[in-house]
């Protein structure tokens, strides 16, 4: 039976500051377009602000359920704008 080998294989810390990178810019674009400040952010997702913070600079990487929160939130902005502009068009119609 061959042996494994004793160490993990390295990580390549460059591949990983990009992809940190990238992830804050999409996390800071969802932010941004939720119109949610970070300290809110952090209040509803039950962590500290320094938290959010760190994932907006890329200083650790954005868990994928920060991002999850932020697309279902627009999704009900979403939602909401349609049930308002509905409902001004029942108010006008009245």
């Amino acid at each position: 039976m061959p042996k494994l080998p004793a160490t993990r294989p390295k990580r390549d810390p460059d591949a990983d500051a990009t992809a940190r990178r990238r992830a804050a810019v999409e996390f800071r674009r969802k932010l941004k377009a939720s119109g949610l400040s970070q300290a809110k952010l952090a209040a509803a997702l039950g962590v500290q602000p320094s938290t959010v913070s760190s994932w907006a600079t890329g200083a650790v990487m954005v868990p994928a359920y920060a991002i999850a929160y932020l697309d279902l939130f627009a999704e009900l902005l979403a939602i909401r704008a349609v049930v308002g502009a509905a409902v001004e068009r029942i108010s006008k119609a009245a």
